[in-house]
């Protein structure tokens, strides 16, 4: 099924200004090619306080801890990655380094469901040397919350400093850097999310997520991980000649590990007939497809401008996001009248119970129809 991106649901990502994060996401690149550069996706999210540690377990903190998808999710979305996929995406094999010019790259999480794919790279100087890395030179150090502040503060400069003014002011090399995992054309669901984060000891991880298709599950998929380094040269305010490589890495989509279709009697609202929620569960967390027959004579943009259906627990409460941190309608117009709504939730097992909250037009009170979905 073809998954369609501009439906992301960042509401639950980004409280005070979720238009402007739910196009963020969307104008991430999934395809880079040198002399035609993406620029990368600006999260203006704010991060939430550090984790605070006990005085007797501080000793044990090292200053070269590397951040990775778990510290992402908790500081950016207040989610979590679920333990299975914790464990696949730290698994031995999935370290790979490769040296481009003076720059180390480090894949140090890999994980894929078929849904989605994530890799984390620490990036640092190949001879240690105290170099800046950015992604991009005219970026406020300080532009990623707390870290980017925390990194402001290491260095010794005004969180609003620019990385290219800090490259002048410090007297240092400055090198702009991307990792991105590239997916074959065939399985490339049609957006992405990059974001860049800095560790205590000056290095830094490039997090990185493209959406697939579906039917990529089950199979090796022959992916790339692009890399690019580009020197920036403070007294002109220009990158040098970028040095690129595109390097062979193998994603192996995880099997879901349960899959349950929730018994439904046929629903209508808004003239939309309810046919089915399907509940599938992977390492990274619950999918779930709640699939509808729309009014005949519907087109999928007048699909797409209604509300997207929602699962809550039985209180009533939001589920975590998922880490895909998507939802919408994963169908396109050629299964019209059928139409495919999806939502990812952060969840180890499928609920016996929860609530299924969909958009209804004629609801003057709560402006959905409730049902109650049970295993």
């Amino acid at each position: 099924m073809k998954r369609h991106m501009d439906d992301l649901d960042m509401r639950k990502a980004f409280v005070q200004e979720p238009a402007a994060c739910h196009a963020a996401l969307m104008n991430a690149a999934r395809s880079v090619e040198e002399g035609k550069p993406v620029k990368r996706v600006s999260w203006k999210a704010v991060l939430i306080a550090a984790m605070i540690l006990i005085v007797t377990m501080a000793a044990g903190v090292a200053a070269s801890n590397l951040l990775g998808w778990s510290d992402f999710f908790s500081q950016y979305y207040d989610t979590h990655v679920p333990e299975t996929a914790q464990r696949m995406m730290e698994a031995e094999g999935n370290q790979h380094t490769y040296t481009l010019g003076p720059v180390r790259f480090t894949t140090q999480e890999l994980f894929c469901d078929g849904h989605i794919a994530l890799a984390s790279t620490a990036i640092s100087m190949a001879d240690g040397s105290d170099a800046l890395l950015c992604a991009e030179p005219f970026d406020p150090i300080g532009a990623m919350g707390e870290n980017g502040e925390q990194t402001a503060q290491r260095l010794g400069v005004a969180p609003e400093t620019t990385w290219a003014d800090a490259a002048k002011q410090l007297n240092r090399p400055l090198y702009l850097v991307r990792a991105i995992l590239e997916i074959p054309a065939e399985l490339d669901g049609g957006g992405a999310m990059e974001s860049i984060l800095w560790n205590e000891d000056g290095s830094a991880v490039y997090f990185n997520m493209p959406q697939l298709h579906h039917t990529a599950t089950g199979e090796k998929i022959s992916a790339q991980l692009f890399l690019r380094v580009a020197e920036f040269d403070v007294e002109t305010g220009e990158a040098k000649e970028a040095l690129t490589a595109r390097e062979p890495l193998d994603l192996y989509p995880e099997a879901p590990i349960e899959e349950y279709t929730y018994e439904i009697d046929d629903v209508v609202v808004d003239g939309y007939t309810l046919r089915e929620v399907k509940a599938e569960l992977s390492g990274a967390g619950l999918y779930l497809f709640m699939t509808f027959v729309a009014p005949e004579g519907t087109t999928l943009d007048e699909a797409h401008q209604r509300g997207i259906p929602e699962c809550v627990d039985m209180d009533g409460n939001p589920f975590p996001i998922g880490i895909s941190l998507s939802s919408g309608i994963s169908s396109d117009a050629e299964s019209l009248p059928e139409v495919v709504y999806t939502q990812m939730i952060s969840v180890d097992a499928i609920p016996e119970q929860m609530l299924l909250r969909i958009p209804d037009t004629t609801a003057d009170d709560t402006g959905y129809r409730q049902l109650v979905l049970a295993r």
